[in-house]
């Protein structure tokens, strides 16, 4: 069994070819009847940001649970402080990357996982991290704010928001993201660690404009990721 939501229709349909094996769902009913389970009866909504990614920006939108996913470690670190520094007496920070050590990192996961998981309404916190937290971290937040990245990113992201059956989340793309106090980044421009990715960076964000205040269901992420990533899944396969 494979596993994944975010190959594109062209390279599932090809490994399935060259398994012989068959690919779950298999057709737009069957896209229909995975919508229709009680997992999937959730609100996620993609928004573009209009300003870039800062501090400000998270506090003015935190209500419980905020998560921010930046690309890079010195970005979020930076963010970290900012926020850290602006942030209400009652608000814990967290930061989260690839540098930890291992006994730190594993501490850090542990409290976030109390904190942000289903159902918890105790407290108010916010995370920030960069691509470590995109896998084996089993929570939910309200509000995702993530730097622009490739739309496989982006869906991979979105799974710790509004994660569960009747939650209601928002996730925010940022354009643009702040390196320093005087550095700005456009993150059309500047694609690390997604270094030979940058034309998915910029068809990632040409339809999360197409489709800003939307929400996307699973057929509409298929639909997302096989746009943005098709053909150049599509010269792997060939290759």
């Amino acid at each position: 069994i494979l596993m994944t939501a975010t190959f594109s229709g062209n390279m599932l349909h090809h490994l399935g070819e060259l398994l012989d094996a068959e690919i779950v769902p298999s057709s737009p009913e069957a896209v229909q009847e995975l919508q229709n389970l009680d997992s999937q009866k959730k609100d996620r909504f993609y928004e573009v940001a209009t300003q870039p990614l800062s501090a400000q920006a998270i506090l003015d939108q935190h209500n419980r649970r905020s998560l921010v996913i930046c690309n890079t470690v010195d970005r979020a670190r930076y963010l970290f402080e900012q926020i850290r520094a602006n942030r209400p007496d009652d608000v814990e920070i967290f930061l989260l990357h690839s540098r930890f050590l291992r006994g730190d990192r594993d501490q850090t996961e542990d409290k976030i996982r109390q904190l942000f998981e289903k159902d918890n309404k105790e407290g108010s916190a916010i995370v920030v991290a960069t691509q470590a937290i995109e896998v084996g971290v089993d929570i939910t937040s309200e509000v995702l704010h993530t730097e622009l990245a490739p739309a496989n990113a982006i869906l991979q992201r979105a799974g710790r928001c509004a994660r569960y059956q009747d939650d209601v989340g928002t996730v925010m793309v940022y354009g643009q993201s702040f390196q320093s106090d005087v550095e700005l980044v456009d993150l059309t421009e500047e694609f690390a660690p997604y270094m030979e990715q940058g034309e998915q960076f910029v068809s990632t964000l040409t339809y999360l404009r197409e489709h800003d205040g939307q929400k996307l269901d699973f057929g509409m992420e298929q639909k997302f990721i096989t746009e943005v990533h098709g053909d150049a899944d599509k010269k792997v396969i060939e290759t």
